[in-house]
């Protein structure tokens, strides 16, 4: 797992970096999926499923779907909480935006649709999904708030209730960088949910219609 003191300091890389150390120490200790950023297999394992599937998934998911073949295959991936590693990523908001959109959503979106499964750990627990509905349902009921004045009290329950199912999270970044963080972690939060959410609609999207798929393949962007 990664570790609590990330080397970079600006803003948005602190908040990025403690999210990942956060979803890795509250993951469950056997998981479904693989993670290369900070992993170890056997080569037997590795090439008894037949390594990467680099063709469909390119160098963005093909970690994650090589652990589902490992699963499926009898493998047991553990999580151990106590090897840790510091990671160096320096984020932007732009680098944010399009990761989060094209090398996660879209992509992953595409490997849940597959294979009909959405398993309950890491970035995809139950916590995750409510967030996610949460940061929709503000966003339209806010839309709605000019022609319906009972949805400013629809949003600001959609927030609250994200506000809730996240605490223990901002608990986390105060108890490490203080509440300035904290605070204004939030807003970003939201958006890292809403536009997960926005790229699994995508996904699905180009799921069914392969066709468009084809024009946002994640393998050729640059992230």
């Amino acid at each position: 797992s990664y570790d609590s003191a990330p080397k970079t300091h600006n803003f948005i890389s602190e908040y990025r970096n403690l999210l990942n150390c956060y979803v890795h120490h509250h993951a469950p200790e056997q998981v479904s999926h693989f993670w290369t950023g900070l992993g170890a297999i056997r080569i037997s394992a590795f090439n008894t499923v037949g390594g990467f599937n680099e063709i469909e998934f390119g160098r963005v998911l093909e970690d994650v779907e090589l652990g589902y073949r490992l699963r499926d295959a009898g493998y047991c991936i553990h999580l151990d909480r106590a090897v840790q590693g510091k990671h160096l990523k320096r984020w932007s908001f732009g680098s944010m935006v399009r990761t989060d959109l094209f090398a996660r959503a879209i992509p992953w979106a595409h490997l849940i649709l597959t294979r009909r499964e959405m398993p309950n750990d890491f970035s995809l627990g139950w916590g995750q999904r409510a967030s996610v509905a949460m940061s929709g349902v503000s966003l339209l009921a806010l839309l709605a708030a000019p022609v319906e004045p009972l949805a400013i009290s629809v949003m600001l329950l959609a927030l609250g209730a994200f506000v809730v199912i996240n605490l223990n999270f901002f608990r986390f970044l105060r108890a490490r960088r203080g509440w300035a963080l904290a605070l204004t972690a939030l807003p970003l939060h939201w958006l890292y949910h809403f536009i997960s959410g926005v790229g699994f609609l995508l996904g699905a999207i180009f799921f069914k219609w392969p066709g468009l798929r084809a024009h946002f393949r994640p393998g050729a962007l640059s992230l």
